[in-house]
């Protein structure tokens, strides 16, 4: 009766032994097996859907130990989840990793994270029957992509201050009576590419309890694709804020605390009023026909951020940016924390014929202007189907933007822009306000319900981002070649990625499957599906491109990575699982990778290979040790670097008077990571000869290294050129133990004709000059002459 509890990590066989405390003899039972439900063990694939990845055999569900999932750490592959699946309680150790991309999983229960849980890229949704809490530090980055609540007790967010949970794509309700209490903690997104959206709600059941921070980006900026200062019509989706807690994050009058945050606020009364500078012609104002002012500026910043009619400001860029011309202007992102406008939004029309009346779109999400037409009260259906934005990427009057009408060619059609190239646009911002007429002069209402609201937040018209955001094409082609025996290459086969806000990362009819062939074979994993051509969306933080290789043979092989305008936001790196190496791949153009497959079973394994994105993050080269010593007749320069990556070139300079360097040599830099460099002087000074290396990245940032000495020996008394042919129009010449004196120089032509010429006085002993010449003369070779004090002439002929 008696009963044992033992922790076991895997399927395992047990057996009960009875011992009798009079006599010897025992008896035992027959052995039988225990298996460990639900337990990821990861030893074929990272594939969650690969029953046999799983500890029993099964993948999880409700009937094996209610569902409680466990990632333990230290496994061969991490769970990658593509399609749909339901726990209960969701369990990672430490240093445990399960990465959700891009499916959906539902949770009925807890999750314990002590690890990565990774859906920055994915669907999380909580489905329990009773009240689950979740916290922003459950998810890696905080961040869910997309956060379903069918939960009907409620989903409860912890209110930890520093702890947000942010939203990147979609918050969603998975049935009528899902309820969430934000614990005045939740962040929707937005940035470059996206911004975060709040589906369509029940009004009388579903409820979001507490406050919501809601972020605009605005592509401010004086870059390509981006607009200068310039007016922005935008609408608040939450109550609560004043003006200056919201757009002007809190700050005193001219402060930044928050940089790329919010924007510099100016008007009649200045700093006395709360303003950051005093205007007359105010940067925040509203439109109200009615009072006949058309735009008023407003009194102060301390009314509240919240009108349904919509502001017009003027945005500079962040608090950074003052009114000063000379300032520059560079992206900002607007942000508002309250409650969430929700249900359905009357706005009663300004009844005067022909008048318009401006409109804040209400929710955190877009709205499909084809659904607020037909809800419209104040005229008949086949009037007054327009509806104006003001365009920030037009030009205007002073480059700050222009209005821009949107009407249906045909009715019930897709609404078409007045000016512009006819592209078609049914939708206003989250963020974005908009004007809609009345042409007799009618009253009623223009009513905006839950069902108006498109569930998108990719692939709008671009008036807050560049222009072209959404057709912005980024590219990936991965070649895979055999190299052969003479060094030359063939090609065995290749992959493509295209990637674009508009495109899902879900497997669809843009993408193409993978025929596979009898040889080597590239193909992309995703969804569960192999894939020749992948267009998803722009990659983000920790995205991840799992090739698979196979059919390999003993041999030596290369992979060209050819890239074309890849985000400037992260940075592609290819890492290789055999040989635990990572290397950066070029934003735009082809880096190359060599690599052996042997006959060691990793080598040729199939998901050897992989792609991941991170944040780029510039970091500077450094030079672990720099050195010289004398080698021979020689000089051995040696340094050695770390953190190498995005580097140019290195180049060796020289001197002889520690003060002025000269170019010795250029090296071209590995981006390794770790690497060491040496380069040989074979023309030393006698005497003391000084070292030091430039750095220079691909950006053209120059860090220079320590100067190093070497001592040399007596050498034979020379006058000579370095480097030789010469570059950019400038003779380096170098005297070893020359007679005091004065020198002349000149330069000659092959005709004899005087090109440039000097004279200098020069003490006894070592030293260096330069002759400067028109670079810009026919390369070929020249002659130079020296005369020293004696009368002897000494020619050198000079190539260039």
């Amino acid at each position: 009766t008696n009963s044992l509890t033992h922790i076991i990590t895997g399927p395992s066989t047990f057996r009960a032994i009875s011992k009798n405390g009079v006599c010897t003899i025992n008896a035992a039972s027959t052995g039988g097996k225990v298996q460990v439900n639900n337990l990821w063990e990861g030893k074929y694939s990272n594939d969650w859907s690969n029953p046999f990845n799983w500890s029993n055999g099964q993948l999880p569900s409700s009937a094996n130990c209610l569902g409680s999932v466990t990632i333990p750490k230290g496994i061969t592959y991490d769970p990658t989840l593509s399609g749909t699946a339901s726990v209960q309680n969701l369990n990672i150790a430490a240093n445990g990793h399960l990465i959700v991309s891009p499916g959906k999983l539902q949770i009925a229960g807890t999750v314990n994270n002590l690890g990565i849980f990774d859906a920055t890229n994915g669907t999380i949704e909580f489905n329990g029957s009773s009240s689950q809490g979740i916290k922003g530090s459950a998810f890696e980055h905080n961040t869910v992509q997309n956060l379903v609540v069918s939960n009907t007790s409620s989903l409860n967010v912890a209110n930890t201050s520093g702890d947000t949970l942010k939203i990147s794509g979609n918050l969603l309700f998975g049935n009528a009576n899902g309820k969430l209490n934000t614990g005045n903690n939740v962040t929707l997104l937005s940035n470059a590419v996206t911004t975060a959206n709040v589906g369509a709600m029940n009004p009388a059941t579903n409820t979001i309890t507490g406050n919501v921070t809601v972020e605009r980006y605005i592509n401010i900026g004086s870059k390509t694709g981006q607009h200068i200062k310039a007016w922005e019509f935008l609408a608040t989706p939450t109550s609560g804020q004043t003006v200056r807690q919201s757009w002007m994050e809190g700050d005193a009058p001219g402060a930044n605390t928050h940089p790329g945050y919010g924007t510099q606020i100016t008007g009649a009364g200045g700093i006395p009023a709360g303003f950051d500078v005093e205007s007359p012609s105010p940067s925040m104002k509203y439109y109200d026909a009615s009072s006949g002012l058309s735009w008023t500026g407003i009194v102060n910043p301390s009314i509240p951020i919240s009108n349904q009619k919509g502001y017009m400001l003027f945005v500079r860029g962040d608090r950074s940016v003052d009114g000063k011309s000379i300032t520059t202007a560079n992206a900002t992102t607007l942000r508002t924390t309250g409650r969430l406008n929700a249900g359905t939004n009357t706005l009663a029309v300004t009844a005067v014929p022909n008048a318009f009346t401006s409109m804040g779109n209400p929710f955190a999400a877009a709205i499909d202007m084809k659904k607020v037409m037909i809800d419209k009260t104040w005229a008949p259906a086949s009037d007054d189907n327009f509806f104006i934005v003001w365009n920030s990427n037009l030009g205007g009057a002073y480059g700050y933007g222009a209005y821009q009408t949107y009407t249906q060619l045909n009715p019930g059609g897709d609404f078409i822009e007045v000016p512009g190239d006819g592209f078609s646009n049914n939708y206003i911002q989250s963020g974005q306000a908009f004007f809609i007429q009345n042409s007799a002069g009618n009253s009623g209402n223009l009513v905006i319900k839950e069902q108006s609201k498109a569930n998108v937040n990719t692939g709008f018209t671009t008036f807050f981002r560049p222009e072209g955001q959404a057709d912005r094409p980024e590219l990936l082609r991965t070649n895979l070649y055999i190299v052969n025996a003479d060094g030359t290459k063939t090609l065995a086969d290749g992959t493509l990625q295209q990637f674009n806000a508009g495109y899902s990362n879900g497997i669809d009819g843009m993408d193409g499957k993978k025929i596979f062939n009898s040889s080597e074979n590239l193909s992309i994993k995703s969804g569960g599906k192999d894939l020749i051509v992948e267009r998803r969306q722009i990659p983000k933080e920790q995205d991840t491109v799992f090739y698979s290789l196979t059919s390999v043979k003993v041999q030596t092989y290369r992979f060209e990575f050819i890239a074309s305008n890849f985000s400037s936001t992260v940075q592609a790196y290819v890492e290789d699982f055999y040989l635990n190496t990572r290397m950066a791949l070029l934003p735009e153009g082809t880096t190359t990778l060599d690599f052996a497959v042997t006959n060691v079973a990793a080598s040729y394994a199939a998901n050897r290979f992989r792609i991941v994105f991170k944040t780029a993050v510039a970091l500077p080269v450094t030079f672990v040790s720099v050195k010289g010593y004398a080698k021979g007749a020689d000089i051995a320069v040696e340094w050695k670097v770390e953190n190498e990556s995005n580097m140019k070139q290195y180049d060796v300079e020289k001197s002889i008077d520690g003060n002025r360097f000269s170019s010795g040599a250029t090296v071209g830099a590995g981006n390794l990571g770790a690497e060491s460099y040496n380069w040989l002087d074979k023309q030393p000074f006698p005497g003391y000869n000084y070292y030091r290396i430039k750095s220079i990245d691909k950006n053209g940032k120059i860090n220079y290294t320590g100067v190093v000495k070497v001592q040399m020996g007596n050498i034979a008394a020379e006058i000579s050129v370095y480097p030789n042919p010469v570059v950019n129009g400038i003779i380096n010449l170098k005297f070893t133990n020359q007679p005091a004196g004065r020198y002349n120089i000149r330069l000659l032509n092959s005709l004899g004709q005087l090109i440039a010429g000097k004279q200098v006085e020069r003490s006894e002993g070592n030293g260096s000059e330069n002759l400067k010449w028109d670079y810009n003369l026919a390369h070929g070779i020249y002659q130079l002459e020296i005369t020293k004090p004696n009368g002897e002439v000494k020619v050198i002929k000079v190539m260039y």
